[in-house]
């Protein structure tokens, strides 16, 4: 009955409506006929004749109600089947990279999925797309097309269309989309009333595009300026083509070679196997590579020919392109290049970063060994497995939020940080780059350069402060010059027995310690002049000895480990024997209750790998002076200040907190290198390394120079720019018995020397001045007047001077403040040895 009524669905209206007047006819005659035949009662046939027809109007009216709620189930469900396949083709659409749009053109309606606005960088519910809009979006140079090909279909004219434009995005550029569309109904005059279509976005496409063109003409451009030979043949082995580089190598034009064959540009044997490796191209051979040699200009070439096959659309080979270079220099260097690249690879192999990729579960892909080997895991056990269940160390750290961003973000990302969690207690230098499915991260662990970046810091901290000290102790030179001068002028004017003498002795002590304040000054900034000579550090060590002793006290013990055959150093004795006594005296502080100070020395190298971890000192022969102390030691705050100047950890009054950064400043000048290792509780060590000094012997105590006598006559021209100093100069040898011309720059000293018309004996000039210094100055006055005398003056730093860290030996030089004996002396010196 079900397959009926099913069939009965398939009808048409006016079958299913002739079939009914059918059956009611034949129901109609064939029923009264029977009834009459089978009945004669006229009652009970009229009774039956009723209830007949009763019958039949409820039979019929069930079976059309079967029938209709069958059609309507079946309409229903292909309804609903229409919409579910409407509904997958909208999703898949939306899935795509394309956008779904529709036009009627009627009413100028247009409806265009979200993806039409993402493709533009907008938001799918930034705004309704119109017509209008829409078409505002359009570049101006790609309006008039696109509105022309939509006039068309509206004509009736197309029937579906292609067309590529640009369309403004929400950043402001301009992206390329394709759209298609095609007429989906229309009315019978071929007037479109619905049209489907799609955009994509093909902006990379057309930049590839574009980049091809452009990449052809460089090609063309590249062929025609290289240096290799380039050609094209047939396969007859004719030439079609040749560059001119080619043409330039056999010394003809490239329209003469042009048609030529193999035979008649090579010699035979080199022709042959040319062309057999021609035909083997024509035949579906491989590219060929080879070499020959060819002799050009009496010369002796080697030549390395690469021969392709060039196919059509077909896949057949239509010609041979081959290209030709001299490799003669190549080969010569083949062997050099082999040793240079195994030098590289032993490089690379010690240098490499560690390397790891993520797949967006943060799931590890890829570990190297340099990766295995700074995080202690191989890539068997780290590669499939997530991150965190790898390292867990890494979770919630700056390391995991740094690669999720990266991750989400899909941008790169660089920093720097240290992770304290065993077991990665490092710095590690970190950059994620995103990839198509994940990141990559590249590491390096950068403890030991953070390490030497807070030293390099430290130092630089130190160099600044010296700077300034050595400033203010040069113009304070100055002034304690003349204050130490004209005291002792004024102390020998006067008896002893006058009432102010005891005054003017004090004046001179306190100007004494002003001056070696200074002297500190200018050696915690490394500008003191030092007067280095070569010493045994043993002996200066033992000499020191019982002044030490006297200076630690009965309760600390000191021992000496001094090595026996120590190689000699050069360095300022004075500064140290003080770096000693300075440091004796801290140990003494740092022991309260007694202890024990070693000192030792030894000889020592330093390597390269030492020299990388202290970047202060170069790698050579050193000696090492050792001071340790079993005291209270240092904790890590004051190990990192322990070098800065005015840094202390002692009562206030009992320290200036300028010893340790006096001897680092003398250490350093003296191109040493000096380091401390301390523990709290546990004592200190100080190392001092002195550069090593090979076959020089050690030099004893200068003589003392006796008191100045008469002076011969002589001219002196004095040059200083600070006034009361050169007031004191000029009054000082003029009482000696010089004569004394005077200039407070050295222009005007050129001018003095020009217009004298006496001799000129001895030049007395400071260092540095305005507009002419004291070393340009002599240079001049050494040309105008040969065999002049020059005596140098300076409170200023000697390293400006000159570069060593020493005097060179022709140059005389006097450092303010100094009195008026060792003026008249030196002076007298100098006279002697013009």
């Amino acid at each position: 009955m079900r397959v009926r009524l099913e069939r009965l669905t398939h009808l048409t209206p006016l079958t299913i409506a002739l079939l009914y007047v059918l059956v009611g006819i034949l129901w109609a005659f064939f029923s009264d006929r029977l009834l009459f035949t089978l009945v004669s009662n006229p009652h009970l046939q009229l009774a039956l004749y009723t209830f007949k027809g009763w019958g039949f109007i409820f039979l019929t009216a069930a079976l059309l109600y079967a029938a209709i709620r069958r059609s309507q189930t079946v309409a229903r469900r292909a309804k609903n089947t229409l919409a579910e396949n409407e509904e997958r083709l909208r999703l898949a659409l939306e899935g795509s990279n394309e956008g779904l749009w529709e036009w009627r053109p009627e009413n100028d309606h247009l409806y265009a999925s979200g993806r039409n606005l993402t493709l533009l960088g907008y938001d799918q519910d930034e705004f309704t797309v119109t017509p209008e809009i829409w078409g505002a979006l359009i570049h101006p140079e790609d309006r008039v097309r696109v509105q022309r090909t939509l006039s068309r279909l509206r004509d009736g004219r197309l029937q579906a269309f292609r067309v590529e434009y640009r369309a403004r995005a929400k950043d402001g550029g301009y992206r390329w989309l394709l759209c298609r569309g095609k007429v989906t109904d229309q009315t019978r005059a071929g007037v479109p009333r619905r049209v489907l279509g799609t955009q994509v976005d093909i902006t990379s496409r057309r930049l590839m595009e574009a980049e091809l063109r452009e990449s052809e003409e460089r090609f063309r451009a590249l062929i025609e300026a290289s240096p290799d030979m380039v050609f094209l043949l047939d396969r007859e082995e004719r030439v079609l083509y040749v560059n001119a580089a080619s043409a330039r190598t056999f010394g003809l034009l490239p329209e003469q070679m042009v048609g030529m064959k193999q035979g008649d540009i090579f010699p035979p044997g080199t022709a042959s196997r040319q062309s057999a490796a021609i035909q083997s191209l024509f035949r579906g051979g491989g590219g060929v590579c080879s070499e020959m040699e060819k002799v050009v200009a009496r010369q002796t070439l080697w030549i390395e020919t690469f021969l392709v096959p060039v196919k059509g659309r077909d896949g057949e080979v239509i010609s041979v392109l081959g290209v030709s270079r001299d490799i003669t220099e190549r080969r010569r260097a083949e062997a050099a290049l082999r040793e240079a690249y195994r030098k590289t690879a032993e490089i690379l192999e010690t240098i490499s970063d560690g390397f790891f990729t993520l797949d967006g579960a943060m799931t590890i892909r890829a570990f190297n060994k340099a990766a295995e080997r700074m995080l202690g895991c191989s890539s068997e056990e780290a590669v499939g497995r997530p991150l965190l269940e790898v390292f867990p160390a890494l979770r919630e750290s700056v390391f995991e939020q740094k690669i999720r961003r990266a991750l989400d973000a899909r941008e790169t990302v660089l920093f720097e940080a240290e992770l304290d969690r065993p077991p990665f207690e490092d710095w590690f230098d970190v950059r994620v780059f995103p990839m198509r499915e994940g990141i990559s991260v590249f590491f390096g662990v950068t403890t030991e350069r953070k390490r030497l970046e807070s030293r390099l810091a430290q130092i630089q901290r130190v160099e600044a402060v010296g700077r300034l000290a050595g400033g203010i102790a040069h113009d304070f030179n100055n002034q304690l010059a003349a204050i130490l001068g004209y005291n002792e002028l004024l102390a020998g004017d006067l008896p002893e027995s006058h009432p102010g003498w005891k005054r003017i002795v004090q004046i001179r002590k306190a100007a004494e310690r002003a001056a070696m304040l200074t002297r500190q000054l200018l050696a915690f900034g490394r500008r003191q002049v030092l007067e280095p000579a070569v010493l045994d550090l043993n002996l200066v060590v033992t000499e020191l000895s019982d002044m030490l002793r006297r200076m630690a006290g009965e309760d600390v013990e000191i021992v000496m480990s001094l090595a026996p055959e120590l190689r000699c150093v050069r360095v300022d004795r004075a500064q140290l024997e003080q770096a000693l006594v300075s440091m004796a005296a801290n140990a003494r502080d740092a022991m309260p209750e007694g202890g024990r100070l070693v000192i030792e020395t030894r000889n020592v190298a330093l390597d390269e790998p030492y020299c990388r971890r202290h970047v202060d000192v170069a790698p050579g022969r050193y000696v090492l002076l050792t001071i340790s102390d079993t005291g209270c030691g240092m904790d890590e705050t004051t190990l990192q200040h322990v070098f800065e100047p005015f840094y202390t950890t002692k009562q206030a009054g009992r320290s200036t907190g300028l010893g340790l950064s006096l001897t680092y400043g003398f250490v350093t000048q003296s191109k040493g290198h000096m380091t401390v290792e301390s523990k709290h509780g546990h004592g200190s060590r100080f190392f001092i390394y002195l550069p090593q000094v090979a076959g020089m012997a050690p030099v004893g105590a200068a003589d003392e120079s006796g008191p100045p006598g008469r002076p011969s006559p002589a001219t002196v021209l004095v040059v200083e720019d600070e006034e009361i100093v050169r007031r004191l100069i000029v009054e000082v040898l003029e009482e000696a018995g010089y004569t004394v011309l005077s200039a407070d720059n050295g222009a005007e000293a050129v001018r003095i020397a020009e217009t004298h018309s006496g001799a000129l004996d001895l030049l007395v000039t400071d260092v540095f001045m305005p507009q002419m210094g004291g070393r340009q100055l002599a240079a001049r006055l050494r040309q105008m007047r040969p065999g002049i005398g020059v005596l140098f003056i300076s409170g200023y730093p000697k390293d400006s001077i000159q570069a060593a860290g020493a005097l060179e030996p022709e140059i005389q030089l006097l450092h303010k403040p100094f009195v008026p004996t060792d003026l008249v002396r030196r002076v007298r010196e100098t006279l002697k040895r013009r």
